[in-house]
């Protein structure tokens, strides 16, 4: 979970190493984490430097779509992750509020967005997002 806690609370027997990798089903995905260690003075709890896992960055866009005026409502739900990854088993439930009718251009955004784990529950908290627009363009008759 994206976070921080102190070196207190984990085991005091384990070696901590600067040098690190992070793996997932197998794969390197240290790129998408910054760990950071600190030294600690005397064993001093307060002094501990906590380790913090910092949330997964996401880029989400909103879908674009065009057509010619035909006095029906445009609209386009969904949402493509644009940039970074989800963590292993899960899942992004997302959706794109933007609608138009009438001939023009009008911003399609990402209007609700969750990620659940393979369990259901909601771990949106690890994840950073960039939340990008997308448009929806109604053209007259030419």
């Amino acid at each position: 979970e994206a976070g921080k806690i102190s070196l207190s609370m984990l085991n005091s027997d384990i070696d901590y190493y600067i040098d690190y990798k992070v793996y997932e089903d197998g794969k390197d995905v240290t790129a998408f984490y910054r760990i950071e260690f600190g030294v600690f003075d005397d064993m001093d709890e307060s002094t501990y430097t906590p380790i913090e896992i910092t949330p997964r960055k996401i880029t989400l866009t909103a879908t674009s779509a065009t057509k010619v005026y035909d006095g029906k409502e445009l609209t386009n739900t969904d949402v493509a992750i644009t940039f970074g990854t989800l963590a292993s088993g899960e899942k992004l439930e997302a959706y794109a509020g933007g609608s138009i009718t009438e001939v023009g251009t009008t911003n399609n955004f990402v209007a609700e967005w969750k990620v659940l784990d393979a369990d259901g529950a909601d771990v949106t908290d690890n994840y950073e997002f960039l939340l990008i627009d997308g448009e929806l363009t109604v053209l007259g008759n030419e």
